[in-house]
């Protein structure tokens, strides 16, 4: 079977292509750079005049854009390097195979968008967009920071992260192959729908509802259309990081449908109804993780208020730096990868038994949450809209049910280990996931609870 490839693959220049910053401050202009090769083979750009300014290409850099050419992938560079003439300079002096006339060529020539200009990557790659017209899930990148993350959890791009360890400071095939399988696990969960076509009577029928959420007006339209939440200015995450947060209680969407939100109108709220497009999918295809974690996996204790410009770069860093954390964590401990929806229990808040909020909610239990990260939301999700007012009738008919998520430990393929069940029993009650042990199912699963912590 063919594999499937995306449509493009854009790399970062220090610290992904070469190793380490090419600094125009220290290098004397482009026409002072030269292509040297050390004594064990490694490809360097040196300044002529000082040798010792120098950086390393990787060593399969060359060998990875060959494959992009010959699969007829297109490729882009996207840096917030300061001098494109001088990254320009270097790429000319940086070879890679041309397979179709079988000679070594610049790998500049093989560049089809140049992007190099000390700004967001957000806004490098809004511009790749609108020039080649892909859609940002058909795209791969590159990078070493964590901080550029960003165009993965607010545009859909996937990103593999280039770790620097001892003997690999840049890209290695190895990194190349693993970004190729995560971005096939993200287009494994993609199910199109015909949300834009009048003519369907029913354009998900293998729907499957999953929870609800509570929010605005704004943000609940996005849903509706199958699109992830929408990026703002100042986003600040809850304890997982950067997410869509669902529960399978009605009155707990009501809740926070309503919390903090004292400023906006009563019919700008909304509970959305959250729905997978595909059933099978979402239980086969995507990992699901119950997880009980020591604090240190969480996103906490972030600043509020208005910052400047330089600690919202660092909340924005401690973000990305918590969520490549807890990645990490999970892929190295439970073999559980991205893509992956989370489940967790929260404990009770205060403010839930406030009479403004109207709701039910019994403050001596915790509560269920699904986290389902951006790659998901815009894959596999949908939501249906209902104004707040209604939907509290809703819930007080029993229109919308309490799901439980516990007792979908079967047939949504969740494992419990022992630790799950043990810590259920000191905090929920006995059996509060069902009799019996651990299941295991064909989905790499892990379900375990999450300790007394705060949103």
């Amino acid at each position: 079977m063919t594999k499937l490839h995306p449509k493009l693959v854009a790399f970062d220049l220090d610290g992904t292509v070469w190793y380490s910053w090419l600094n125009s401050k220290k290098f004397h202009g482009r026409d002072n750079l030269e292509p040297f090769t050390t004594p064990d083979g490694h490809h360097q750009i040196r300044d002529k005049r000082n040798h010792a300014i120098h950086v390393t290409l990787s060593k399969d850099i060359g060998r990875i854009i060959t494959d992009l050419v010959k699969k007829n992938i297109q490729i882009a560079i996207v840096s917030r390097n300061t001098d494109k003439d001088l990254c320009d300079r270097a790429l000319f002096y940086s070879y890679a195979n041309n397979p179709h006339t079988n000679k070594a060529e610049s790998i500049i020539k093989f560049v089809d968008y140049d992007e190099v200009k000390d700004e967001s990557k957000l806004r490098h790659f809004k511009r790749i967009q609108e020039w080649c017209g892909f859609s940002y899930a058909d795209m791969l990148f590159f990078d070493d920071q964590p901080l550029n993350m960003e165009v993965e959890t607010w545009e859909g791009v996937t990103f593999h992260l280039i770790h620097h360890t001892s003997g690999h400071h840049c890209i290695t095939w190895a990194d190349y192959t693993a970004g190729l399988e995560a971005w096939r696990k993200n287009h494994r969960i993609f199910v199109p729908h015909g949300l834009k076509d009048p003519t369907l009577i029913d354009h998900c029928p293998r729907k499957m509802l999953i929870g609800y959420a509570g929010t605005h007006h704004d943000t609940a339209k996005e849903y509706v259309q199958g699109h992830r939440r929408p990026w703002t200015v100042h986003p600040r995450p809850a304890r997982w990081g950067h997410a869509l947060y669902v529960s399978d209680n009605p009155q707990i969407a009501l809740f926070f449908g309503q919390w903090k939100r004292d400023s906006e109108s009563p019919s700008d709220l909304y509970v959305c109804e959250i729905f997978v497009r595909d059933k099978q999918v979402f239980i086969d295809q995507l990992a699901k993780l119950w997880f009980h974690p020591e604090r240190q996996y969480l996103t906490h204790n972030l600043p509020s208020g208005t910052l400047t410009q330089a600690q919202e770069h660092d909340v924005a860093k401690q973000v990305a730096d918590s969520q490549v954390h807890r990645d990490e964590f999970f892929k190295k401990k439970f073999k559980i990868s991205k893509p992956y929806a989370l489940f967790s229990r929260h404990h009770y808040m205060a403010e839930m038994g406030k009479p403004k909020y109207q709701v039910k909610i019994n403050p001596k239990k915790r509560f269920n949450e699904l986290v389902l990260y951006p790659q998901i939301q815009d894959h596999l999700l949908f939501g249906k809209a209902i104004p707040l007012e209604h939907a509290r009738g809703m819930a007080k008919s029993g229109k919308l049910r309490h799901l439980h998520y516990e007792r979908h430990v079967k047939n949504w393929k969740i494992t419990v280990p022992h630790e799950t069940r043990l810590d259920s029993n000191n905090h929920d009650k006995t059996n509060f996931f069902g009799p019996g042990g651990s299941t295991a199912h064909g989905v790499r699963s892990i379900v375990m609870l999450i300790e007394h912590c705060k949103y």
